[in-house]
């Protein structure tokens, strides 16, 4: 689970984590909130700039339409709307570390992690959180937001709620943080392992026929799109699994009998190929 820089090599027994989902749709951005914190950059003139290009462009296939040029928030869909977001809230981590030191924050674009051992300072994270929404005129999707708590076993007592505003948090047993599966049980992954593993099997199910695939081809395309895929966040503890489920695809093998000598033969025929390739 999270943990606190000072606390690498102590054992935390129990650790709330909440996953925060905040929202604003781009056209809801408050453009003053920008100008402000480019204007304390010194960087005024360059935000203008980028503000005056925005421009919408309207097609109805009869009548080719004027721009429009958007005078409120960010162009949706543009490639420098989520850096201007970004931007909106860069200071929230900070703000929420200064008044709250016993929480800890993770931001990584609009994803939001809050974590600490007191229940007590991270409801009290929340509260600063909620006005800070207010003040940036954000909303936070408390349906998406989730709450788990770290133990060694049992079940969470029933006065482990968080609230933000009038929402009660969903208290869950795991959660996925930027792609990687959090138990509420410590240092257990399996569960990361398995959604890993899924999703292998998922990348190579979409190679159509496989099993006319050469084994050189073979080994290529599992580097190459289902290897990332499953080592993402973890270790290879189950990715050889994984590769003989592959190559029982590539080989048409159905038992274990059929998979030992099939991969046996198809590998010692593609060896027998390459050295006589290479001799050549």
């Amino acid at each position: 689970m999270f943990k606190p820089e000072n606390t690498v090599g102590k054992t935390i027994t129990s650790t709330s984590n909440i996953i925060i989902d905040p929202e604003c749709r781009d056209d809801e951005v408050n453009r003053a909130k920008l100008r402000e914190w480019w204007e304390s950059g010194g960087a005024e003139e360059e935000f203008e700039e980028v503000l005056w290009e925005d421009l919408v462009l309207v097609e109805d296939g009869v009548v080719e339409h004027k721009p429009i040029r958007q005078t409120i928030g960010v162009a949706r869909g543009d490639c420098l709307s989520p850096l201007l977001f970004s931007t909106l809230v860069g200071d929230l981590p900070k703000r929420i570390r200064d008044r709250h030191p016993q929480v800890q924050v993770l931001m990584y674009a609009d994803d939001l992690a809050l974590f600490s051992s007191s229940r007590f300072h991270l409801q009290q994270a929340l509260r600063s959180l909620e006005r800070y929404v207010v003040e940036n005129d954000i909303e936070i999707n408390a349906s998406k937001s989730e709450a788990l708590k770290s133990r060694r076993g049992g079940r969470p007592s029933s006065s482990d709620q968080f609230r933000i505003d009038s929402d009660t948090l969903e208290l869950v047993d795991h959660f996925p943080y930027l792609g990687i599966f959090f138990s509420a049980f410590g240092c257990s992954f399996s569960r990361h392992l398995r959604e890993r593993v899924h999703l292998g099997h998922f990348a190579f199910h979409c190679i159509e026929n496989p099993h006319k695939l050469s084994l050189r081809t073979a080994e290529a395309l599992f580097t190459l799109k289902i290897e990332p895929t499953a080592c993402y966040g973890t270790h290879r503890m189950q990715l050889d699994r994984l590769k003989v489920a592959f190559l029982k695809t590539v080989f048409k093998c159905t038992d274990h009998a059929e998979t030992d000598s099939s991969i046996s033969w198809r590998m010692s025929h593609y060896f027998r190929s390459k050295s006589s390739e290479d001799s050549i």
